[in-house]
């Protein structure tokens, strides 16, 4: 048994079948318990019923569950939810530049209300007032994000690295909601000077202290959206922070040959040898996706320490390819889960990622069956990703000393049984369900109903599929009026198309208008 010695305040614990710590030995308790102080939100016994102490009383027993450490999504766009179904079937480039993209511009609008709305950065703090940007509605943003986050916390996850735009009112859903967020505003060169501004914006923002429940990243969005001297000014302000405080980057890697071979083919380097060359290569990178990757290139990534978002069921989706996972982890590569959004994915359910990263995994390695095994596929989920957000000695597993972000799986269903191996039927079955979530020792989810936060409006929903539906029978596919890639490369940056840049009708916001939020309604 371990326990802490001097817990202070009162002990909440929970009894189960199942224990899976994800520890350094992959424990797994059977007929095991999890107590923590409600005080400290730190796990104070992880052992058998039988040798909880007599002064422990035991608050609830799962009889038919498995408690697990919640789960950690290291890469989405969450409040892209709202494009679930918007298009599928179609390759990755096709799906961006002919209707996601354009479904985004249908919904920016122009200006800077992105800095007065930062949480963490005033708009009277900084001297960026005359930079004109391109940013989504927050109505947008906040509806998206809400329906994100609601099945996030249904589903396990307890933790999440987001990547788009206007992070401070992704924030503002999550902090209430009760979710560990690590965010930060996705950086792409629109061509219009904007950039600088939004380096500026990136820089402030992850100045600002972190709480428990939110960390600020440096997001810049592809090598193929950033050009390097811009991705150099980012390098120079991470590295300015020093060791003592460092600074997550978070990037889209490597992610479909069309991509590479366009990069290449532009730039003269690919873009692990960009990211090397600027000094962002390294252990504090989360790389999404690294799905082509020669063996030289994953010797560089292991060698400089780069973690590696793995998200198996959008990359099978847009056809992208199969990450070679098992070579990645022979060679020292930590890595972790994504799911990616909702809208390349259609779910954002960590325990259906686990499964396919199981599955890939074995036909990515040739075949290989007992390749990435289903207690692998865990740890990616937990322990890993808590790693590549360097907060392993916090989260990730289920041992004394750390915070209670703890879930707890129903195994009691016919399809889920019988349980010969409970991180099997976790893994690889299709009927089992996450009954029960807390985060920061706060429970969150009970009996499968999400306590911090209402169901999202369906009439709102319903209002932007409406418009959405329109835009796209009007507006989108290779046909369309704004069909177009949004970026084209001008031999040092990436030039932005005109039409993507004015968002349409949108076009005639002033920027005083802008700045005083007399932003334009959704038509």
């Amino acid at each position: 048994m371990a326990a802490f010695a001097d817990a202070t305040g009162k002990t909440y614990c929970l009894r189960a079948p199942y224990v899976i710590t994800v520890n350094g030995d992959d424990q797994i308790i059977e007929d095991g318990c999890v107590a923590w102080d409600t005080r400290t939100k730190r796990i104070t016994h992880v052992c058998p019923a039988a040798e909880l102490p007599n002064d422990i009383r035991i608050d609830e027993f799962l009889e038919q569950h498995v408690l697990i450490p919640g789960l950690i999504n290291c890469h989405t766009h969450v409040a892209m939810t709202l494009l679930r179904g918007f298009a599928d079937d179609l390759e990755l480039m096709d799906w961006l530049d002919h209707y996601i993209w354009p479904a985004e511009k249908r919904y920016r609008v122009a200006g800077l209300r992105l800095l007065a709305s930062l949480v963490f950065c005033p708009l009277e703090s900084r001297s960026l007032a005359s930079v004109a940007v391109l940013f989504l509605s927050k109505e947008y943003i906040t509806l998206g994000t809400q329906m994100g986050v609601y099945e996030m916390l249904k589903t396990g996850t307890t933790c999440f690295l987001d990547m788009y735009f206007m992070p401070a009112d992704t924030v503002a859903v999550t902090v209430p909601a009760g979710i560990r967020c690590f965010n930060g505003h996705a950086i792409i060169d629109f061509g219009d000077g904007s950039v600088d501004g939004l380096i500026d914006v990136a820089r402030d923002y992850v100045n600002s202290a972190p709480t428990s429940l939110v960390t600020p990243v440096i997001c810049p969005h592809s090598c193929y959206t950033v050009p390097k001297e811009k991705l150099q000014k980012l390098a120079d302000a991470v590295s300015s922070r020093g060791d003592d405080a460092p600074v997550l980057t978070h990037i889209h890697l490597h992610e479909s040959t069309g991509e590479i071979a366009s990069y290449y083919e532009k730039s003269g380097e690919s873009a692990i040898e960009t990211l090397k060359s600027v000094g962002l290569l390294n252990r504090n990178m989360i790389a999404a996706h690294c799905v082509h990757l020669t063996e030289d290139e994953i010797s560089t990534l292991a060698t400089a320490g780069v973690n590696a978002a793995h998200c198996p069921r959008s990359n099978l989706k847009l056809a992208s390819g199969m990450s070679p996972v098992q070579r990645l982890l022979d060679a020292g590569i930590n890595v972790c889960l994504g799911t990616d959004s909702a809208c390349s994915n259609n779910s954002l359910c960590m325990l259906q990622e686990m499964q396919f990263a199981s599955l890939v995994g074995k036909l990515s390695s040739g075949s290989d069956a007992r390749s990435v095994n289903c207690h692998t596929a865990l740890r990616m989920a937990t322990m890993n990703g808590a790693k590549a957000l360097g907060k392993d000695k916090d989260l990730g597993s289920l041992e004394v000393g750390k915070i209670a972000d703890i879930v707890a799986v129903d195994l009691g269903h016919i399809g889920s049984l019988p349980v010969y191996d409970p991180v099997s039927a976790l893994v690889y079955t299709n009927e089992r369900t996450v009954s029960d979530v807390w985060i920061d020792g706060k429970r969150v989810v009970k009996s499968s109903q999400v306590l911090t936060m209402a169901r999202p409006n369906v009439n709102q929903m319903e209002q932007f599929r409406r418009r959405l539906i329109k835009f796209k029978k009007e507006e989108c596919g290779p046909r369309a009026r704004h069909a177009r890639g949004p970026a084209e490369w001008n031999g040092s940056g990436w030039s932005w198309s005109a039409s993507c840049l004015r968002g349409g009708e949108d076009a005639d916001v002033t920027l005083a208008a802008a700045a005083s939020n007399e932003l334009p309604p959704n038509r």
